[in-house]
């Protein structure tokens, strides 16, 4: 497979075609909309109250991402780590390489379209086209799904808009799932697509992060919106949050 698939990278038509291949991996582009126009225009206040709300998500990811690793550091054992170890030794001692690729593609599928396919609404919504969505594998497993937007011209909170579709969309599929955990609790696949949901949400809705995810997006659009004054506020938050990971250890 690695062999097809590097051999595969070298002809120039695939790569025109949205296929793009790597080695250890390939890549699709799939065209979303190459006409529309991207459009400057102001929010309603209820396009603005689901930029908050993405928002308190973040900063909610951020505050229980700095407790679970202050967990981890001090070797103390909480109950999603507890849970977490015993989903992922139960996983590794009943399931197979097919049914972890089966499962993988399905929660792809479902996650990771439904995450982007928020994005892509939201930007419709707000006058932001999609240009391409991509989907990237590694080894045959997916990987990164992704979309590419025509930002040119637009506002800063157009832009977070678009972003708080990605946390909101993570927000309603963990809340299925863990009505389905609830219901379901035996039920290894489950519990499984539960966490994987659940760090991912997390880690994408970090405000603090080396990665353009979601949750900086969105910090960082709405601080530039209100030029130096929103970046003084962002860094006060940051630093808040950092001292909060410094200081919590030393009072509990």
């Amino acid at each position: 497979m690695l062999i097809i698939q590097t051999i595969l990278a070298i002809p120039r038509r695939l790569r025109t075609k949205g296929l793009y291949f790597y080695g250890v991996g390939f890549a699709i582009r799939i065209s979303i909309d190459k006409e529309s126009e991207p459009r400057r225009r102001n929010l309603s206040i209820p396009e603005i109250l689901l930029i908050v709300n993405a928002a308190i998500i973040s900063v909610v990811s951020t505050i229980y991402f700095i407790i679970f690793v202050d967990e981890l550091l001090s070797f103390r054992q909480t109950l999603l780590s507890r849970e977490m170890s015993r989903a992922f030794w139960e996983l590794v001692e009943k399931i197979s390489l097919p049914e972890l690729y089966v499962f993988a593609w399905v929660f792809a599928a479902t996650f990771g379209f439904l995450h982007e396919y928020l994005h892509i609404r939201f930007g419709k919504i707000i006058g932001i086209p999609t240009r391409n969505l991509y989907i990237a594998t590694l080894l045959g497993f997916p990987l990164i799904f992704s979309v590419e937007t025509d930002n040119r011209g637009t506002k800063n909170m157009q832009r977070a808009f678009v972003a708080a579709g990605g946390l909101i969309a993570n927000t309603i599929y963990l809340s299925v799932m863990f009505i389905l955990f609830l219901l379901f609790p035996t039920n290894i696949w489950i519990g499984v697509a539960f966490y994987v949901a659940l760090i991912i949400t997390i880690i994408n809705g970090l405000i603090i992060n080396i990665i353009d995810f979601d949750g900086l997006r969105i910090s960082l659009e709405i601080a530039k919106s209100y030029g130096e004054k929103g970046f003084a506020g962002l860094i006060l938050v940051w630093f808040i949050i950092l001292a909060m990971f410094v200081i919590r250890p030393l009072i509990i």
